[in-house]
């Protein structure tokens, strides 16, 4: 059980972590704090004014998404692993993370408007539409992630688009990219090809991997061991090969799970 709670925190811990580099859904958090201090929903428009307003939606907003995303994906991660279908640990993460976002939200509001904690009134009136809430969100995001999920597992099993530039006898499993010179040298189980394009092209071309270093990039389940050099590590490849991490990618690598 350790080793299965451990996986799902690591796990879990990637997902936020991905989802705070994610622009596009900070952008989004940003729009939905706007239209609720304009709006002004429960109330709000009445008792706070609009600087208030502003904070207090966006503490509220941000820490209950992150929350809910975290409690949702934890517990749903842990329930399949112990065998629990996806629909049932959904609904179940989904109304841990209502309960969770609750409490934040009634600390919040006792916090702007000085109302108490346990107001018997506010439970009654706003337990149930947060909690809903929070699981619509919740479904919603799933049904969105399960398909890009879907997709990007069709396009690992396809053969990289990279691959179509190497000489048909060289067309093994894609292994490695690096940079020499002005040329991109194609490492696969068949061979190795140099080919005239830069390394970030290559990289759109190549399907799974992880970039390593200004120079390297190597392909998901290509690795075969890492060891640390200071800042720095070492990856031994399928074919034998050591290339070097720079430091400036050893945290990618950790968020992977690698290091």
């Amino acid at each position: 059980m350790g080793i299965v709670n451990d996986s799902a925190v690591q796990f879990t811990k990637r997902r936020m972590q991905t989802l705070l580099r994610n622009r596009s859904l900070w952008i989004a958090l940003a729009a939905v704090t706007a239209i609720l201090t304009v709006a002004g929903p429960f109330g709000t428009s009445g008792t706070l004014p609009p600087a208030p307003r502003f904070f207090y939606w966006a503490a509220i907003v941000i820490a209950c998404f992150f929350t809910g995303a975290t409690a949702t994906t934890l517990v749903m991660r842990l329930l399949k692993s112990g065998g629990i279908g996806h629909y049932p640990a959904l609904a179940t993460g989904a109304a841990v993370a209502g309960i969770l976002n609750f409490a934040i939200v009634s600390a919040l509001t006792a916090l702007w408007t000085g109302l108490p904690l346990l107001d018997r009134v506010w439970i009654d009136e706003q337990a149930l539409p947060v909690i809903l809430i929070t699981m619509v969100v919740s479904a919603a995001y799933d049904s969105i992630a399960i398909p890009k999920a879907g997709a990007a597992e069709r396009r690992a099993d396809e053969p990289p688009a990279i691959l179509r530039r190497v000489p048909f006898d060289k067309r093994g499993t894609l292994i490695s990219l690096s940079v020499q010179d002005h040329y991109v040298d194609i490492a696969t189980t068949a061979g190795r090809e140099l080919v005239l394009m830069r390394l970030s092209d290559a990289i759109d071309e190549a399907g799974p991997g992880h970039r390593i270093h200004r120079s390297h990039w190597v392909a998901s389940g290509q690795i075969r061991a890492i060891k640390r050099d200071g800042a720095r590590a070492i990856l031994t490849l399928s074919d034998g090969r050591d290339l070097p991490v720079s430091r400036s990618y050893v945290p990618a690598l950790k968020d992977a799970g690698l290091l």
